[in-house]
């Protein structure tokens, strides 16, 4: 009896092998859960960069307009004032909405784009001549680099 209490516990041969080839077969179930709210998260960068970049690039495209009010530039239609936006909520940012877990198909092609009904504002050309280097300096960044 004495004999005994000295030994320590040690697992059986089979116990081992099981253990071994349950932790071999787990491995990959948890890598795909892993890769799979990895790639999720990257999604959701991506898009809160690209918003950044687009409201920067509308912000000085405002600046621009804004600067260059005159006979030149028509605005269009004024929108009616229960439907604007808050000016004093300027800090209240666009959250990425973009989920794997939805089942949303994220590489669908955008439809072509439809042609102009009328030629741009002579203006608004030159605005856009004078942002064209910012846009593609932009797209070089982060948005050119997916396809």
């Amino acid at each position: 009896m004495s004999s005994r209490r000295g030994e320590k516990w040690r697992p059986s041969l089979g116990l081992v092998i099981f253990t071994a080839l349950a932790a071999a077969a787990t491995l990959p179930l948890v890598g795909l859960f892993f890769f799979r709210l990895y790639d999720n998260q990257l999604i959701h960068q991506t898009q809160a960069e690209l918003i950044a970049q687009s409201r920067v690039l509308a912000a000085v495209y405002a600046q621009e307009v804004e600067s260059r009010l005159g006979p030149g530039i028509t605005l269009g239609v004024e929108i009616p004032p229960e439907t604007r936006t808050d000016r004093q909520d300027q800090l209240t940012p666009i959250r990425p909405a973009l989920d794997l877990a939805a089942g949303g198909d994220l590489l669908r092609r955008r439809p072509n784009a439809l042609p102009a009904g009328e030629p741009a504002s002579p203006a608004y050309v030159e605005i856009g001549t004078r942002l064209l280097p910012i846009i593609l300096e932009a797209k070089v960044t982060l948005a050119a680099s997916h396809p």
